[in-house]
Formats: C-alpha cells, structure tokens, sequence
C-alpha cells in the first residue's frame, strides 16, 4: 500500500503527467500467493481498472473534507488531479479485499505498473516527464511523506476497499491514451505565444528604415541624390503555429532532452516605402510584398539542469511563393528608379526572413526558458 501512496504523492506535482512504477514491493492482502507472477507481458486494461479508477475519483473529492469517519482531517491544500490509474497483472483477478494487517501476501511491483496521466496524456510526452521524475520526485517526495504517507495511505485504502466491497463506483472513464501529447503541448505553446506577439506589439512589427546620398554624372553634370527607405511594416507575425509534428527525445542518463519541429507562418506582408530625391527629380514609390507561407525549421539540445537554454538550430527552412505590389512609378519610370527599386527589392527576402526568424526564435527560446 506504501507503494500506491508515493505514487499518489508524485501525481499531485502539477508539471508531471505520467509514473510507471517498477520494482516496489507493496503490502496487501490481496494476493493468495507470496511469490512473484510469473510473466510480466502487459494486457490491456482489465475490468479492475474501472473501479480502481472510482476509488482514486472518490478520494479526491473526500480531500477537502477528510475522511470523519477515519479521524483524518482536511488534506487540502493538497490537490490531487483527475488521474488515469491503469494496473496490468497477469493475476489482478485475485485481487479482492484490501486489509490493513500488514502480515498478508505481498504485491510484486516488477508485474505491477501504474499510469498517472493528466491533460498532456501518453506519448513522448509522457516518457519524458516519466525521466524527469525519476530525477527530481524523490527529493519532493521525502519531504512530505513523514506527515502526509499516513494519512493517505489510510484514506487511501478506505477508498479503494468502498468500490471492492461493491459500496460504490461504476461508471466507465476514457482510457484512450493520447499519442500526439507532444503536439498538443506544442499547440499550446504556440497559442500562448500569438498572443505574446500581439501583446508586445510585433504584429505588426516596425522594420529598420535607411537614408542615403550618392553621386551620379547625368548629362556631364554631376548631380548630388538622396535615396531614402523607411516606413517598413511586417505583419502577419501572429499566424505563428505548429507546422508539423514535433518530436522529443528524453536521453535519461545525461537527463537531455531535444526538440525539434516546424513553425509556420502563413500570409506575411510587408509594405516599404522608397523615395528618390535628385535635382528636379523626386519619385515616392511604394511597395508591398506577399509571402504566402514560410517555415521555420528548429532543434535545440537542452540539458535540464543547465541555466541557459540556447536553440542548436533555428532557421527558415522554406519560403512560399511571393507576391509583389508597387505604386507610384507611373510613366515617370527611369532606369535609375529602376536601379534603386531592384536593390531595394533584393534585399527584402533577407530582411523579411531574418526579421521573422530573429523573432519567432527568440520567442522560442523564451518559451523553453519559462516551460523547462
């Protein structure tokens, strides 16, 4: 029974979504049998599940108000969350009555795996957080086992020997594992972070505007010129989502962990405007350029217990197809307007992509930051 209680201690920690168990060795008298089971092939959720499930379901409904009838007070502000508690055992149909007598047969925790799932679900996800615990719940669990473990596990017991007893439960809960946990964490991700960019006001965002003069011979008199780019917008910086799926490994020797994904944008615009200043001459000329979609690729190698998380690769990976809208050359068009708008043109495609990709891998980096 200790075994369950730690385990219901670790599901309270609020960023740990899944605990396999092995190893433990818990009392009860449910087993007619000392020795281990044999085997250890894992089956699919037995009719058990169910009621075991109830009775964590009724434990914590029973938190903030204590069990009167056991003499145990309110245990919150202990939160215990909506938890997925699969057991797999090749004997779980001997398991009938849970005793407080200690002396009874024991349960075997190498047959014995138990899943605390939360909004996250299984997956990658899952298997990750699974290794971070295994790094930091110890601590997190010894400093509170002393005052709580008995309660709980009295509480606990009382719980779960209701449904065994057939004194309440039923009804089903979903035990559909989530696969894309990671995706869905990245969704979120990307949700918090459209709104950051609204919030900070990059949407749209200011680009870096330059004036120049220059020199030109025209008509063997030499005539002094100003060229003069600004009123740069980008906007569309808030379409950022996930462009694909994401993946994560969890290297639990060196507690590693690596990222990597797409982030997409879709419909980028800017709009600059180029003046063109020389003697007599003077030509505003405006120009809006439509990026249907670009990709940012990204990987970041992070170590958990390092301060700085800094991405390994963020770059734009792939640019849609480029719409270009300009006013106000008219028939005054020269090949010196010409030559000015050509340079000015071919700058944008790296000033749009390392603008936006400035951005939305800072961002990034801050989120890794704030999540890890």
């Amino acid at each position: 029974m200790k075994g369950v209680c730690h385990a219901v201690l670790l599901c309270l920690l609020p960023t740990f979504t899944l605990l396999t168990l092995h190893g433990c060795t818990t009392h009860a008298s449910s087993l007619s049998s000392s020795s281990p089971p044999s085997g250890g092939v894992s089956r699919p959720r037995n009719p058990i599940d169910d009621q075991i499930v109830q009775a964590l379901e009724n434990f914590r409904s029973h938190m903030k108000e204590g069990w009167v009838e056991l003499g145990i007070p309110p245990l919150d502000p202990l939160h215990l969350p909506h938890v997925l508690f699969n057991i797999s055992n090749d004997d779980t149909q001997r398991l009938r009555y849970l005793r407080s007598n200690w002396g009874y047969s024991r349960v075997w925790g190498g047959a014995l795996l138990i899943h605390f799932e939360d909004i996250m679900g299984g997956g990658d996800m899952a298997e990750f957080v699974n290794g971070v615990l295994s790094s930091f719940g110890l601590d997190f669990l010894h400093s509170l086992e002393d005052h709580y473990l008995p309660l709980l596990e009295e509480a606990l017991k009382y719980e779960l020997n209701l449904i065994l007893q057939g004194g309440g439960g039923g009804g089903g809960t979903d035990s559909q594992v989530k696969d894309d946990s990671v995706n869905t964490f990245f969704d979120l991700l990307f949700a918090n972070m459209r709104q950051s960019i609204i919030d900070n006001g990059n949407d749209p965002f200011q680009l870096p505007h330059d004036r120049d003069n220059f020199t030109v011979e025209l008509f063997n008199t030499t005539m002094e010129g100003e060229v003069y780019v600004g009123d740069g917008w980008l906007s569309g910086m808030s379409t950022v989502h996930r462009g694909g799926n994401m993946s994560l490994v969890y290297v639990g020797d060196e507690d590693e962990v690596i990222w990597g994904g797409e982030v997409a944008l879709i419909d980028l615009q800017t709009d600059y405007r180029l003046s063109l200043d020389l003697a007599l001459f003077k030509k505003d000329v405006s120009f809006s350029l439509k990026i249907s979609y670009l990709h940012i690729s990204f990987e970041t190698d992070v170590f958990l217990h390092q301060s700085d998380i800094v991405l390994a690769n963020c770059t734009v990976a792939e640019m849609g197809p480029v719409h270009l809208k300009e006013k106000g050359s008219g028939p005054l068009d020269t090949p010196l307007l010409n030559l000015a708008a050509n340079t000015l043109l071919s700058q944008l495609h790296t000033l749009v992509t390392t603008n936006v990709q400035e951005i939305v891998c800072g961002l990034l980096e801050d989120a890794f930051t704030t999540t890890e």
